[in-house]
Order: structure tokens, then C-alpha cells, then sequence
């Protein structure tokens, strides 16, 4: 991971995930800010982004309980999520 995006993001990464399964749901992830967590749109609608060292981010997809968490956008529902991708989106 060092090799692939530098040492210091590698250790964002690690920072990140760390955060992810240290913290209850997205929804306290989003409203506590934690990790620049933000809703994206257009290609990635749906996903949520990450900030890592500029310009990378962590592109993430939540993982709903069940079909009308995901219909009412239900992120306190959230409790799992899947790293799809690092990348520079901007």
C-alpha cells in the first residue's frame, strides 16, 4: 500500500478503516465529520468519500440492513460499509 500511494497515505488509509470499525454507523460518521466524510455525486452517486492526503480520497459504499433503510437513506442504519476504491476524483 506504502509503494502504491506513499507512506503517509498509507497511513490515512489504515487511519480510516480504523475509524470505520471503531465507529456505530455512517450516520455518526457523517455528522461527526469524522474523516471529511462526505455524500458524492454523478459517477458516484450513491458512494461516499473519504479524505485521505490530497488529492486521494476513499471512496466508500454503505451497506443497508435492509431495502427501505436504503429507500429512506437510513444512514444510522449503516453498519457495515465496502471500500470500493482510493482515488483522485477532482
Amino acid at each position: 500500500m506504502e509503494k502504491e500511494y506513499g507512506s503517509k497515505n498509507a497511513k490515512m488509509i489504515t487511519q480510516r478503516i480504523n475509524e470505520l470499525q471503531a465507529i456505530a454507523n455512517l450516520g455518526l460518521m457523517m455528522s461527526s465529520e469524522l474523516g471529511r466524510c462526505h455524500k458524492l455525486t454523478g459517477n458516484y452517486k450513491g458512494l461516499y468519500g473519504l479524505a485521505l492526503q490530497e488529492p486521494f480520497r476513499m471512496i466508500i459504499e454503505p451497506v443497508f440492513e435492509t431495502q427501505e433503510d436504503e429507500n429512506k437513506g437510513r444512514l444510522n442504519a449503516v453498519k457495515k460499509v465496502i471500500i470500493r476504491k482510493i482515488i483522485d476524483y477532482h
